[in-house]
């Protein structure tokens, strides 16, 4: 499916999407879309927080951000449908955390942790890790994770949700788009406006 320069397509798993991007172009893969998934072909060098600002218009609403001002952005994790898991961002382009000054990277890691303690608080996690990822080539980009742990599907699964284990990718895919985007839609509201109150970061 195309609209204007992008083209689209809705599928229900990202394992089973089998069509190659042409030179200079790849996929950006976004929860939404009438089934799970939503693949969208655009330019390679975007950086996926360059995507979702360039296309928001065109994304799923549960990826619309939920706090946003100069230095950062704040939004459900766009590749997989776990409510609470969001991403902080920052809007200029970073190769490494080194790179980036105490201020932001300090500024950054407050909101994982009032995110994180604002669900934990009010029920809606049993408790949530924070990690960070920082890429050099694919294109450059810094970010940190805001990441839920549910017990009931920790213990059902029998899942060890660590960095050092690859259960946190067996963990993920347990969360399917069109059973939790609800869940997802209600709870970026009630983040959002929590962000939203006037307060001071230590």
């Amino acid at each position: 499916m195309q609209n204007n320069d992008l083209i689209k397509y809705d599928v229900q798993d990202v394992e089973s999407f089998s069509i190659a991007a042409p030179e200079g172009k790849r996929f950006f893969t976004c929860i939404g879309g009438s089934k799970n998934f939503q693949m969208f072909l655009a330019d390679k060098n975007l950086s996926r927080s360059e995507f979702m600002k360039c296309y928001e218009n065109e994304i799923d609403e549960s990826l619309r951000p939920v706090y946003e001002d100069g230095d950062i952005i704040i939004t459900q994790d766009a590749s997989i449908a776990m409510p609470g898991l969001y991403i902080v961002a920052t809007k200029k382009k970073y190769r490494t955390f080194n790179e980036m000054p105490l201020e932001l990277y300090s500024k950054c890691l407050q909101y994982v942790f009032k995110i994180g303690n604002f669900i934990k608080k009010n029920g809606y996690v049993d408790d949530f890790y924070s990690y960070y990822e920082e890429h050099l080539y694919k294109p450059a980009s810094t970010h940190f994770w805001v990441l839920p742990i549910h017990n009931i599907l920790r213990d059902r699964y029998r899942l060890n949700i660590t960095i050092f284990s690859f259960d946190v990718w067996e963990y993920q895919k347990k969360f399917k788009f069109k059973e939790y985007k609800k869940t997802i839609l209600e709870l970026n509201e009630k983040v959002k406006k929590y962000l939203g109150e006037k307060y001071e970061l230590q």
